[in-house]
């Protein structure tokens, strides 16, 4: 089947006969002004992998996109997402299955970007050039990620993981396993993927008290509050990941750097289903290479899906 991955007829269709079903939640509120409703709806969507394909390029601009937020403009996405898809045999995209799965968006992506080889290519030059405008007042911490990214001898590996919003996580340990194999075969063909470190842009974020609702002349929102919007005040400021698989990625890591992005957010612009804002940010993780096995192996354990999901997947097979 030409485009699909090969790892994935070798890996997915031996094991998974292809595809493993997977169940996405979305789980909304609505309020009116006489009563709140909850509205739960289950979809069952099949997935498939594919390799990195020229149709995929204005969706992987998308979700690179979600990796730099507000500050996406610093980059040229279009650039970097060349750079993607000229890795044809490296990487992952997740479509949702269909008659001609090729036609479909990319709905999530993983690959790695070496820093060291493509280091004049423009989008890298910016990506770094964003990282010491943006960490200027940490000095030291800059000193020493550049200090891993200017090291010709030992190779960083620009990590790209990104999905959409309501994707289920349980694509993710596939196409982090899929991709430990494809590293260890593009080595065996002597291409430059043998990497040193690993570096990953985590995306963070932060609740933080609603500043609408402490201005007096602000317009009230329609929005009642219900037992789903409220908050453990406990958690106020505390720092949550957008992608669980970060926290691991972060346990392993020799560097890790806060910053706040150039173009802020508006913290109440989030606030569709809770009474507090978000404050999103970012942190540079760099991590070993040589733990990129013992990462794949916790993400595959911490985002491995219900026993009772597998035993209906079996059965349905």
């Amino acid at each position: 089947m030409t485009g699909e991955k090969r790892k994935a007829e070798e890996i997915i269709e031996k094991k998974d006969n292809k595809n493993k079903k997977k169940e996405e939640a979305f789980d909304s509120d609505s309020d009116s002004e006489n009563e709140d409703e909850e509205i739960n709806e289950i979809i069952d969507v099949d997935f498939e992998f594919f390799d990195p394909q020229p149709q995929d390029f204005y969706g992987y601009k998308i979700l690179l996109k979600q990796i730099f937020g507000n500050d996406h403009e610093y980059i040229n996405l279009s650039d970097l997402a060349d750079l993607v898809l000229s890795q044809p045999l490296l990487g992952s995209s997740v479509k949702v299955q269909s008659e001609d799965p090729k036609k479909e968006d990319p709905y999530a992506m993983l690959s790695v970007l070496n820093m060291q080889e493509h280091k004049d290519k423009v989008s890298i030059q910016q990506i770094k050039k964003y990282l010491n405008d943006r960490l200027t007042k940490k000095s030291v911490s800059l000193k020493k990620l550049n200090g891993y990214l200017n090291d010709e001898s030992k190779p960083v590996g620009l990590l790209l993981n990104e999905r959409l919003i309501n994707m289920p996580p349980q694509v993710v340990p596939p196409m982090f396993r899929m991709l430990l194999e494809e590293i260890q075969w593009a080595i065996e063909d002597k291409e430059p993927y043998e990497f040193a470190y690993y570096m990953v842009l985590s995306k963070l974020y932060r609740m933080v008290e609603s500043k609408v609702d402490k201005d007096e002349n602000a317009p009230q929102t329609s929005v009642k509050k219900n037992k789903k919007s409220k908050i453990n005040p406990e958690d106020l400021n505390k720092v949550f990941y957008f992608q669980p698989e970060d926290e691991i990625i972060e346990k392993y890591s020799v560097l890790k750097i806060d910053f706040r992005m150039a173009k802020s957010t508006n913290t109440d612009s989030k606030r569709t289903f809770y009474d507090y804002g978000i404050d999103p940010f970012r942190r540079v993780l760099i991590f070993p290479a040589d733990k990129l096995q013992i990462i794949t192996d916790e993400i595959s354990e911490l985002l491995k899906e219900p026993e009772n999901n597998k035993n209906n997947d079996k059965n349905n097979k």
